[in-house]
């Protein structure tokens, strides 16, 4: 039976391919693995959602100035890394999206700071969207894919969380905006500071 357990082993590790970071989604094609990247990779909607409630919590005031600074950081950036694409580590996305939840959570966030992390997301998640496994030529059609998508999670969670006025909604916001930092606060402290392995 050990032995049958083990030859089963073997054969599935013998059938893996490459570990990707961003592994595509075979058969939709790559501008809609571009689309789907930034609600796909946790790091990314972290940042994104938690950026979207700060600049829909103090819309217009916020989001006249933070929405199209997201847009522009992640559209000259996408551009800029399109000629040399390289994956960045997930720690800052998660130390921004820390930041936004938690200026969420207090509800007292100015448009200069909200237009900060807006910027500072925009950059962060185009660095981290490198597609991985897409022909050189179609390199552009998956970053425009992820910058349309990462736009739109902004876009429609800032336009939700706009609409929200009632104070149990406005409560309800906050409550999303903490949980947002609790969750990045945890990962990212896994993730620098790594559980050190029993000895042995």
């Amino acid at each position: 039976m050990k032995a049958l357990i083990v030859l089963a082993m073997l054969l599935m590790a013998g059938a893996c391919g490459p570990a990707m970071a961003h592994a595509p989604i075979k058969g939709i094609g790559t501008f809609y693995n571009g689309l789907l990247h930034p609600v796909l990779v946790p790091a990314h909607l972290l940042v994104l959602a938690a950026v979207g409630l700060l600049i829909g919590q103090h819309a217009p005031r916020v989001s006249r100035l933070a929405l199209p600074a997201f847009a522009a950081a992640l559209t000259v950036t996408l551009a800029l890394i399109d000629a040399s694409p390289g994956a960045l580590q997930q720690w800052p996305l998660l130390a921004i999206a820390l930041v936004a939840g938690l200026a969420v959570a207090l509800a007292r966030a100015g448009s200069l700071v909200a237009t900060a992390l807006a910027l500072g997301a925009g950059v962060a998640v185009a660095l981290d969207s490198a597609p991985d496994g897409a022909p050189d030529e179609q390199v552009w059609l998956a970053l425009s894919g992820t910058g349309l998508g990462a736009a739109l999670v902004v876009t429609y969670v800032g336009g939700f969380a706009a609409r929200l006025e009632l104070p149990w909604q406005k409560t309800a916001i906050r409550a999303a905006g903490s949980w947002i930092a609790a969750s990045a606060l945890l990962v990212l402290t896994l993730d620098l500071f790594p559980t050190a392995s029993p000895p042995a």
